[in-house]
Order: C-alpha cells, then sequence, then structure tokens
C-alpha cells in the first residue's frame, strides 16, 4: 500500500484537529510526520487507500479513533523515575505533619500512569518508607488501552528497570514473561482507562492527596493545559500536592501552584498564588524544557550516600565545575545543574568529562539536551550521533535528534528515527502482552 498522500494536508490536519479534540495532542510537540504515519498504519489494517474515506470512519467509528490514539502515543517510562519526586512524597506521608495512617490513608493518582511502572513505584517507595499497606491507596488512569493492559498484566523486563539495583527484586518475582509485581504492591494499585480530557471524566475517588501528573502538559497548547490542570486541581484536598516534571513547571504556576518549600527540586507543588505574566514560557523556553523532560538518569530505589558529593563539589569550584568522579554521577550533575538554569556549567562539566574520556552514550545525551536548551543546535546534533554511534538504540538520543531534524523539515529521516525509537522501546518493555 502506498503511503498516505501529503493532501491530505487538508485530511491530515482534519485528522490532528481530531487527536486534539480527544486526547489534547499538539501535533507540533510530536511532529505531523509522527501522526501521518500512524494514519498510514491504521489505514492498511482497516484495508483503505483514501484518506477520506478513513476520515470518515474516524468520525463514525469511535473504538477506530481509539485504535489510532494508541499508534500515536508512545510509553516513555520505567521504575523509579525521577525518584527525587516519590522519596519527597513518601518522607511526608511517614513523617509530615499529616502521616499517612489507617484512620487517614494517603490517597495518591497517577495521572497518566502509561503502563505501571509510576504507580507501582510510588507503592513501593511508600513501603520502604514504612508506611503500612493499609495507609496506601493508589488510583492510576490513562487514555491507552493498550497501555492500561500491560499495567494491569504488571509483568515487566528489561527497558523497566533502567539503571536500578538488586534493591527492588523482593517487589516481584520471576514469571515467565519476564519480572511481575508481586501481589503486595499490587493490591494497592486500581487502574483505569480514562482520559482527564473526557467532559465526563471521572476519577476514582473525589479527592487526593498527591496527584502525579509528570511530563504531560510539555505535549497540549496552553488552552488544554488549563483544562487538565483545572481537573487535577479540582481533584486535590486543599492543601494537597500536584507533583510533575521539570518541563511541566512554567504550565502549573501560570495555574497558581507554587513550589513545597524545601522540595522545588522534586517538583512538588501545592496551589497558591498566579505567578506574573513575566514567568510565562517563552516558545524556545518551551522547547528547551520539553527536551529535558525525557533526561533518563540512572537511580535505585534506594541510593547509597557514600562516595564524593558531586554537587557539593560543584558548588565548590564555582563555575570551574571539574569533578573526578564516574560518568552516572557526571550525569545526574549535569541534569541538576541545567534545571537550576546554569547551563554553562552543565556544559563545562559534560565537555570536561569528554575530554577524561569519560564519554558514554548517557553523557553524550544529556549533553545534547543541555546544548539545545543553550540554542547551540549544531553541538546538541553532534552529541546526539555521537551518542547513537555509541548506543544505536538510545531511545532519548533518537528522539531529540528526530525533533531537530523535523524541526528543519527533513521529515523523512524524522520519521526514520521515530521508528526506530518506537521500536527499540516496545522491545525493551517486551512487545505487547
Amino acid at each position: 500500500m502506498s503511503a498516505v498522500p501529503n493532501a491530505g494536508t487538508g485530511i491530515m490536519t482534519g485528522i490532528e484537529r481530531m487527536l486534539y479534540e480527544r486526547i489534547g495532542l499538539d501535533p507540533t510537540t510530536v511532529g505531523s510526520s509522527l501522526v501521518e504515519r500512524a494514519v498510514h498504519r491504521r489505514m492498511s489494517v482497516c484495508r483503505l487507500v483514501d484518506p477520506a474515506a478513513y476520515t470518515a470512519r474516524l468520525e463514525a467509528d469511535a473504538q477506530e479513533m481509539l485504535e489510532l490514539v494508541e499508534e500515536v502515543v508512545i510509553p516513555e517510562t520505567y521504575f523509579f523515575r525521577e525518584p527525587e519526586g516519590l522519596d519527597a512524597v513518601a518522607q511526608r506521608a511517614a513523617h509530615g505533619e499529616k502521616r499517612a495512617t489507617a484512620d487517614t490513608p494517603l490517597r495518591v493518582l497517577s495521572a497518566p500512569c502509561s503502563t505501571g511502572e509510576e504507580p507501582y513505584s510510588i507503592a513501593m517507595t511508600l513501603l520502604a518508607a514504612g508506611i503500612p499497606s493499609n495507609a496506601i491507596a493508589i488510583d492510576a488512569v490513562d487514555v491507552s488501552r493498550e497501555a492500561v493492559g500491560r499495567a494491569r498484566t504488571a509483568v515487566y523486563r528489561g527497558g523497566s528497570f533502567r539503571g536500578t539495583g538488586d534493591e527492588w527484586r523482593h517487589f516481584f518475582h520471576v514469571s515467565g514473561k519476564g519480572h511481575a509485581v508481586n501481589a503486595e504492591v499490587r493490591t494497592l494499585v486500581r487502574i483505569e482507562q480514562a482520559n482527564l480530557l473526557d467532559s465526563g471524566f471521572l476519577a476514582p475517588h473525589a479527592s487526593y492527596d498527591v496527584i502525579f501528573c509528570r511530563n504531560l502538559l510539555i505535549y497540549f497548547d496552553l488552552a488544554t493545559q488549563a483544562r487538565v490542570l483545572g481537573v487535577l486541581t479540582s481533584l486535590l484536598v486543599p492543601d494537597g500536592i500536584l507533583v510533575v516534571g521539570a518541563a511541566d513547571t512554567f504550565a502549573v504556576r501560570r495555574a497558581g501552584f507554587v513550589p513545597v518549600p524545601g522540595s522545588e527540586r522534586a517538583f512538588l507543588f501545592q496551589h497558591g498564588v498566579t505567578v506574573p505574566e513575566a514567568e510565562v514560557e517563552t516558545p524556545r523556553r518551551k522547547r528547551a524544557l520539553r527536551a529535558r523532560a525525557t533526561q533518563t538518569p540512572r537511580v535505585v530505589p534506594v541510593r547509597s550516600t557514600k562516595g564524593p558529593s558531586v554537587a557539593s563539589a560543584a558548588e565548590r569550584t564555582g563555575h570551574h565545575v571539574a569533578v573526578a568522579v564516574g560518568p552516572g554521577a557526571v550525569v545526574a550533575e549535569i541534569g541538576r545543574l541545567a534545571d537550576a538554569g546554569r547551563l554553562a556549567d552543565a556544559i563545562r562539566l559534560g565537555e570536561g568529562a569528554m575530554t577524561r574520556g569519560d564519554a558514554d552514550a548517557e553523557l553524550l545525551a544529556i549533553l545534547g539536551t543541555t546544548y539545545a536548551a543553550s540554542s547551540d543546535d549544531a553541538r546538541a546534533e553532534a552529541c546526539y550521533r555521537r551518542a547513537l554511534y555509541l548506543d544505536p538504540s538510545h531511545a532519548h538520543a533518537l528522539l531529540h535528534l528526530a525533533l531537530m531534524l523535523s524541526r528543519r523539515g527533513e521529515s523523512a529521516a524524522a520519521d526514520r528515527l521515530r521508528a526506530r525509537a518506537r521500536r527499540h522501546l516496545t522491545d525493551a518493555m517486551g512487545g505487547a502482552p
């Protein structure tokens, strides 16, 4: 079957509009070519050759719209991702003024939950903090039927355990298809298919103490961000916590949220006063923050405190950041510096590690993202390409290089990179259940 015709331009615009209305997807964040390829795949399955006929099918067949949604939603998640937020919530629940107990359980919502790694990570982190299971109630929702099915199956393989050590093993048992989450964790998490943008959306509970909504808002335009945050705000108890990703912070500040004192780097927010208009992000700043959202720091559920402190060494050396530590610690410190807005320091640290011969794909990928945030696209692209030379399956480098190529009109090359990323992510997660 031939590729979807581009005059389809008006037709593709119509399909993109339907996706926007259905799931709030802003096609400029993922590239129109990705949507076009998804349409091509679904037309092939439906044995249709006319894009107009497929558009009519979408308008009349709610199930087909769900199938198209599955094609454009690429889950990017793993256990204990961005652990600072998990740890901060657990510490508040275990030692804060409002401690979680059987009489006052901690109610948590994970939205979107993707294939389940996040809500199960929340449950494991809370249990590890000493919170009894009868004081934990976690709900998880996602728009993807396939993702929800895999989350309910709760069996995971390689890509779900990026950089984790052996500390997680007692929460799992080996099954024929991978590592299965133990019943003590699974019973704490209720998973449902739901769309935050549905007018009839009803959360499993009326209110929550904590809502995790990380790295989602960056894929929406301002109006859709406001809609989603309106829903989340209505679901939080008055002093509830919203946990977001680094790239989501401008959106939540604009909606009246303020950082929780002491948990700024964990990106915990509570509803407070509206921020000044001067803090609204520019398109360039939004792109830079979006690039940081898919960083893949190497983490474990319980982290050792032994060894040199990269952060303290960086502070001591000021602008000349050069610390003799392993590549993993350098990657983490580059992320910390970039999140703090110290892009020049982050670049100096990364380049210093490269000079010492510490370069690996992870370091090159995060250095590329830092260069991109500094609007140095040439060096960013060079870093991404070197990362892919060392690790051809590195999803972060594949997706961000694809975004750069798409922006300068190299749609075919960008499509190939996205297809590779999708294939590697699917393989890493064990394929379809």
